[in-house]
């Protein structure tokens, strides 16, 4: 899987997401881009963007032409818990 090189190869850039938690997301992502899922990916709160640079790698492997947006408060957002995992 493309997931398992990227994260190979790039180190992840800040301490708000572990690679356990971004694995999930990237594997989840990209099964939907094996299937052929289309159209626009939002991220919700990007902090220094370390989540948005995998996922934008993850589109350009997969040459996905949707948008990404990503969108940030740069407020802060509420104490990560179980129920985010």
């Amino acid at each position: 899987m493309i997931t398992d090189q990227l994260l190979r190869t790039y180190p992840i850039i800040s301490d708000q997401v572990d690679e356990r938690e971004l694995r999930v997301l990237l594997r989840e992502l990209e099964r939907l881009l094996r299937a052929g899922c289309q159209g626009s990916i939002v991220e919700f709160g990007c902090y220094v963007g370390t989540t948005s640079l995998f996922i934008r790698r993850l589109l350009d492997a997969y040459q996905h032409a949707g948008a990404f947006h990503v969108y940030d408060s740069f407020a802060g957002l509420p104490e990560k818990t179980a129920q985010d995992a």
